[in-house]
């Protein structure tokens, strides 16, 4: 259950939300445009937590707070989907030059959605990933970086996700495709970790819970996290193999590595 209330005051406008996840509830509440205030209660069942909630909602309405609408209608979010998850990464380019700027406009906008979408979200995204965990990814991110250790591996496919689909797609193909878009990043590092939180950070901006618990939904819903494949090398990383597997790559990368 989900409730999101304004209030339309002479020089401002109030809002107040409240979300019930199990036998908790979660209200924000303030002024729109400044930071808001977050209560939480925990109560001995759902069915008492929701009664609670449905009795501060109509308290609510009687002091005049009305439901959020837009032109008239409520507003209803699109569910993810395939298309709208990579819709989703292109638009967030346009809304910032800087990445955590764009990571947080995707934040903002799975905040809005109900906490399956969110959810929907992180499962294309890690089933994307998933994808893209292959041996030949992860020489050319050794070669690139001068070093790839796991999770390294994971932030550089995530900002190989962030290209776009056609890019990620042929990237998987042939990894020395990355090149033009690594020269246009110059020295900077080809990772981009604040992906891999936007879904938990949406659920925390929504619920005002952790991403602990966040976790833990996602594993009741998704059902994937347990399940994660560990990657079995069909050869070794040492120089001789890599710079004859990717030897355009090696060129660029080889004896001057991108380093933090």
């Amino acid at each position: 259950m989900e409730t999101l209330l304004v209030y339309k005051g002479e020089s401002s406008v109030k809002f107040w939300k409240i979300f019930v996840l199990d036998n908790t509830y979660t209200v924000s509440f303030g002024i729109a445009g400044t930071a808001k205030a977050v209560q939480t209660r925990v109560f001995e069942s759902h069915h008492y937590c929701k009664k609670e909630a449905e009795k501060l909602v109509k308290i609510k309405m009687k002091k005049g707070y009305t439901p959020l609408r837009f032109n008239g209608l409520m507003v209803k979010p699109s569910p993810i989907t395939e298309e709208s998850f990579w819709e989703l990464i292109k638009t967030s380019k346009k809304m910032g030059k800087e990445v955590m700027d764009q990571v947080r406009w995707i934040v903002l906008q799975l905040s809005k959605k109900p906490i399956k979408e969110i959810v929907k979200f992180d499962s294309i995204l890690n089933g994307y990933l998933k994808q893209s965990y292959t041996a030949d990814l992860w020489a050319a991110a050794t070669i690139i970086m001068g070093g790839c250790t796991e999770d390294r591996f994971e932030y550089f496919r995530a900002w190989l996700l962030y290209l776009g689909r056609e890019i990620y797609q042929d990237a998987i193909k042939n990894p020395e495709s990355l090149i033009p878009f690594l020269k246009e990043i110059k020295n900077d590092i080809p990772q981009m970790e604040e992906l891999t939180f936007a879904a938990s950070w949406a659920y925390e901006e929504k619920t005002g819970l952790d991403d602990g618990s966040y976790y833990d939904l996602y594993e009741h819903l998704a059902g994937t996290m347990a399940n994660q494949n560990f990657l079995q090398m069909v050869w070794n990383m040492e120089e001789s193999v890599l710079s004859k597997k990717f030897p355009q790559l090696w060129k660029l990368y080889g004896e001057n590595p991108l380093e933090y």
